[in-house]
C-alpha cells in the first residue's frame, strides 16, 4: 500500500510533511510495528523492506567474579537439587519455567519475561600465555575475541582509554576487536554523524585496583562517553529534551495527515507481520491510542533525565547497593555508601535512551573479589544487582515501546564461577545473558555437579542442546567469536562491519538465541 496523497503535495508541501513525519516517527515511545507500517504505506512495501529503526544495545558488565547463579539454574543442577545442595551455592529450590530452564524465587520479578531472555554460561575464557582459565580481568573474549597478553599486527592495549591501576586484575591485553558497545557506537554514529556519543556509566568499590576495558579497536571516532559520578552525568544529560519549534509547529499542522496514515495500517498487514491475534488486538489498541494522542497534542519527550524521587524508589527499592567485602571473605561483606546504586546505574540507561539522545549504553558494576565459600548474603545481593534490575529495565522498555529495538547483554567480565559453594574461580567460563525484543528466551547448554562434587560442563550444539557427555575441558567452552557475533547480529550491526574484525569472521552466529 502506498499512500497516494503525497504525490498530490507541491515539493515545499512533500517537505514539510516529511519533516514532521520523521519527527513522529523519531520519537521512542512509537512501537516497532507502528513505525514498519507507517513507512510502508507513505513509501511502499519495498522501500519499507529496506528501513529499519535503529537498534540501541545495552552492554552491561558485572566484576568480579560474578554469579548469577541464583537467578538461573544449569538444567542438571536444578534436577539434582536435592542430593546436591549441600555442594552448591543454590540456596532455594529451583523452579522449572519451561524445558531446560530453570529459575530460582529470586528471579520472580524476570519470570514473566522470560520468553526474551536468554542465558550461556559456557563462553571461552582461554588467554594465550596463561593457562589458569580463571581470567580475572578486565575484559575478556567474548567482548573482544583474539585478544592476547602478545602484541601482534593490528593489536594494540586494550587500556587505551580506561586507565589500569596496577596490574593485578588488569591484564594488559592486545587485541584488534572493539568491546561490543563501542562497535555499536561506531556504527550507529556513521548512521547518523549528528547522533550523540553512547555514555558508559561507572560505579566500582575497586576503582584503585580494578578497571573495565570498553576498547576501540582501530576504529576511529568510537569511544564513548564515561561517567564515574551522578553529577557529571547530569551536567552532561541533565536538560530535559525538546522538540524544536519548527517540528512541533509541523507536527500540529500534519497531525490530521499523520492521523489518516494511522488509519490505513489494515487487517492485511497486521495478519502479515504480526502472527497470532493477540498481537493484532495489542496493536490496534497501541494505534488508536497514538491516533487520539495526535489529534488533541504534539507527542511529548520522556521529560527530564535526572531520577525524581518516584523512579529513584522504583529502580532501587528491595535490591543491595553496592557491596564490599574485606579480606575478599563473604562473610565479611557489607553495604558501601556513597556510590551509585546498581539500581540508579539502570535506570539512568533507560531514561538515556527513552531520551532519544544515545543509542549505545554501558553499565560497569562490582564487587569485591571473594573467594571464600559464597553466602545466602551474597548471592541474594548479586541476583537482586543483576536480575531485578533487569527486570525493572525490560518492563520499562516494554512500556516505552522501545524492547523490541533493544538488545540488552550482561556479561560476567571477567570470569563467573562454577556452581560449588566454595570455589575461588580458577577451572571455570564466562558468562552472557541476552535480552530483548529480537532474543529467543532459554538457558543454553549445561553444568551438572555429581554427588561427590565433580563439575561437568556440555556446551550446546548447533540447536542450542546440550552435546551428549562433557567435560571441564576447553572443547566445552563456546568460542568467544560466536558470542560476539550473536550480540552484533542482535544489535544490527551489518556483517561486512563485524567480518572486517580479523579475530571475529570466522565465528558462527547462535541463531538458537535469536527468534
Amino acid at each position: 500500500m502506498k499512500f497516494d496523497d503525497l504525490d498530490k503535495m507541491s515539493p515545499l508541501e512533500r517537505r514539510e510533511f516529511l519533516t514532521s513525519l520523521s519527527g513522529f516517527l523519531a520519537f521512542p515511545l512509537l512501537p516497532k510495528s507502528t513505525y514498519e507500517a507507517m513507512y510502508e504505506i507513505v513509501f511502499g512495501q519495498e522501500a519499507m523492506a529496506q528501513s529499519a529503526q535503529p537498534i540501541n544495545l545495552i552492554e552491561i558488565n558485572f566484576r568480579d567474579q560474578w554469579d548469577w547463579g541464583h537467578l538461573f539454574v544449569p538444567p542438571s543442577v536444578a534436577r539434582s537439587y536435592d542430593t546436591i545442595s549441600s555442594r552448591v551455592a543454590l540456596f532455594d529450590r529451583p523452579i522449572q519455567e519451561r524445558r531446560n530452564f530453570y529459575v530460582t524465587p529470586q528471579a520472580a520479578e524476570l519470570r514473566p519475561h522470560l520468553d526474551t531472555i536468554a542465558v550461556m554460561e559456557l563462553g571461552d575464557c582461554t588467554l594465550a600465555g596463561n593457562e589458569s582459565i580463571h581470567g580475572h580481568e578486565a575484559g575478556n573474549p567474548l567482548r573482544s575475541p583474539g585478544r592476547s597478553k602478545q602484541s601482534a599486527a593490528g593489536k594494540i592495549d586494550m587500556a587505551t582509554s580506561d586507565r589500569r591501576p596496577g596490574t593485578g586484575g588488569n591484564e594488559i591485553l592486545y587485541s584488534s576487536s572493539p568491546t561490543p558497545m563501542i562497535l555499536h557506537n561506531y556504527y550507529q554514529k556513521s548512521l547518523n554523524p549528528q547522533l550523540q556519543n553512547g555514555a558508559i556509566l561507572r560505579s566500582s568499590v575497586r576503582s584503585g585496583t580494578h578497571t573495565f576495558y570498553h576498547f576501540e579497536g582501530n576504529l576511529a571516532n568510537a569511544q564513548a562517553d564515561r561517567f564515574f559520578d551522578r553529577n557529571t552525568f547530569l551536567a552532561a544529560f541533565g536538560n530535559a529534551t525538546v522538540p524544536s519549534p519548527t517540528m512541533q509547529t509541523n507536527l500540529q499542522k500534519h497531525g490530521s495527515l499523520i492521523a489518516q496514515i494511522l488509519k490505513k495500517v489494515d487487517q492485511n498487514y497486521l495478519t502479515r507481520m504480526l502472527s497470532s491475534t493477540q498481537q493484532q488486538v495489542n496493536h490496534t489498541a497501541k494505534l488508536n491510542a497514538l491516533e487520539a494522542s495526535l489529534m488533541s497534542t504534539v507527542p511529548q519527550p520522556s521529560g527530564p533525565i535526572q531520577l525524581s524521587a518516584s523512579e529513584l524508589n522504583y529502580w532501587t527499592t528491595g535490591i543491595s547497593a553496592q557491596l564490599t567485602c574485606p579480606g575478599d571473605n563473604a562473610d565479611a561483606c557489607t553495604v558501601s555508601s556513597g556510590r551509585w546504586h546498581v539500581g540508579e546505574l539502570f535506570g539512568y540507561a533507560y531514561k538515556l535512551l527513552a531520551s532519544g539522545r544515545v543509542r549505545s549504553v554501558g553499565i560497569d558494576f562490582d564487587i569485591h573479589d571473594v573467594h571464600t565459600n559464597r553466602t545466602p548474603f551474597l548471592m541474594n545481593a548479586m541476583a537482586q544487582q543483576s536480575g531485578w534490575t533487569l527486570a525493572r529495565l525490560i518492563t520499562q522498555l516494554k512500556a516505552a515501546g522501545l524492547y523490541d529495538r533493544t538488545v540488552i547483554a550482561m556479561y560476567t567480565l571477567d570470569g563467573g564461577r562454577s556452581p560449588l559453594l566454595n570455589t575461588t574461580g580458577d577451572g571455570t567460563k564466562n558468562g552472557v545473558v541476552l535480552a530483548g525484543g529480537m532474543i529467543r528466551g532459554g538457558y543454553f547448554g549445561d553444568i551438572a555437579v555429581s554427588n561427590s562434587g565433580q563439575v561437568t560442563y556440555r556446551r550446546p550444539d548447533a540447536a542450542g542442546n546440550p552435546i551428549a557427555g562433557g567435560s571441564m575441558g576447553r572443547d566445552m567452552r563456546v568460542p568467544a567469536a560466536d558470542v560476539y557475533k550473536t550480540v552484533a547480529k542482535a544489535a544490527g550491526i551489518p556483517d561486512t562491519v563485524v567480518n572486517s574484525l580479523p579475530d571475529v569472521r570466522n565465528g558462527t552466529v547462535m541463531n538458537y538465541m535469536l527468534s
